[in-house]
């Protein structure tokens, strides 16, 4: 059930229909604190960020994103909480607080370097990068981060924790 709410919120998301995927990810938080699986947790809060995010509710997201930055670390999910430091990073992008967004990328990388999701290339180049985002503040990853669950058939192949892609 959890998989099908989600998705439906990633499809919202999508299509631009904030307030729609708000509820279905609201939904999907529902489920997974109803079942206990704290993966799922940080799926949905992630998800629902996302959602706050375009709706502007910039408070709203950082609060969900840091809860789900706490179970991530919590769970020892390195790879999510590489993928929700640069969320977080982004926030504090749009707010202009580019010194901690900044300072949350190179995190983000370092965590990405760790557990194998840039090759060593390409970490020197988003290393690079990194030490420009202050003037440009480009993400080191798209910017589409939407999780979907370990497992799911919808998971992009390739690097495990790779969160799919949604285009429509």
């Amino acid at each position: 059930v959890f998989n099908s709410v989600n998705e439906l919120g990633i499809l919202h998301l999508a299509l631009g229909k904030w307030y729609q995927a708000e509820q279905y990810f609201a939904e999907s938080l529902d489920i997974a604190l109803g079942a206990g699986d704290r993966n799922l947790e940080a799926i949905a809060l992630n998800n629902l960020g996302e959602a706050y995010e375009g709706q502007d509710r910039l408070d709203n997201a950082l609060n969900v994103y840091q809860e789900s930055l706490r179970l991530r670390r919590e769970i020892g999910d390195r790879s999510g909480e590489g993928e929700i430091l640069d969320s977080i990073g982004h926030l504090y992008h749009r707010r202009g607080q580019l010194d901690e967004a900044h300072r949350l990328f190179n995190q983000s990388l370092e965590i990405r370097r760790e557990v194998g999701e840039l090759d060593p290339g390409r970490c020197q180049s988003a290393s690079n990068d990194c030490d420009r985002r202050c003037s440009s503040c480009t993400s080191l990853a798209p910017r589409s981060r939407l999780r979907v669950p370990r497992g799911h058939p919808s998971r992009s192949p390739g690097l495990p924790g790779t969160p799919r892609t949604f285009v429509i």
